[in-house]
């Protein structure tokens, strides 16, 4: 395997299709996608069951926090390499993200390529929520605005995303 998507899901079922139909459109195809329930009450992990029972769901009772639960899934899949030649790119996304149908392809061309590069991160717009006349919530629509290119630590140590509102 290539490639190892994984997303930590806490209450997240209505972003979860959008999510599934833009893994499946990936040009990419060798990845494994990989979810982890943070302790959620939505059924969440239970769609992807239904819906994808090919993807890997483990389950926390209770909500570990985002970075121990990111950590969870990272130490999984490196227990779990099909052999010690195997070095993955592993990509994390959030539930509510749409990923352009070239995402994974160019991350893994640019990694490829540059071999002393040890992370990247794609552009992220921002998406809206709309709601018709009856308010009944309609698929969200992408904007140009960026919601961010990746962080920049501050001389006082604080992280803000780099590009976020341009």
């Amino acid at each position: 395997m290539k490639v190892y998507a994984h997303c930590l899901i806490w209450n997240d079922e209505d972003y979860l299709p959008k999510l599934y139909e833009s893994l499946e459109a990936q040009s990419f195809k060798d990845f494994a996608f990989r979810a982890l329930d943070n302790g959620t009450s939505d059924g969440g992990a239970k769609w992807i069951q239904a819906n994808y029972p090919n993807t890997l769901v483990a389950r926390n009772v209770k909500n570990k926090g985002f970075a121990p639960g990111h950590n969870q899934l990272l130490q999984f899949t490196l227990d779990h390499l099909d052999s010690e030649d195997e070095d993955p790119y592993i990509l994390l996304v959030n539930s509510d993200m749409i990923l352009h149908e070239d995402l994974i392809q160019t991350l893994v061309d640019y990694l490829d390529a540059n071999p002393d590069v040890g992370g990247v991160q794609p552009k992220l717009y921002r998406a809206f929520n709309r709601v018709d006349e009856g308010g009944i919530k309609e698929d969200p629509v992408q904007s140009d605005v960026l919601d961010t290119t990746g962080l920049r630590m501050k001389k006082s140590w604080r992280m803000v995303d780099r590009g976020a509102g341009q």
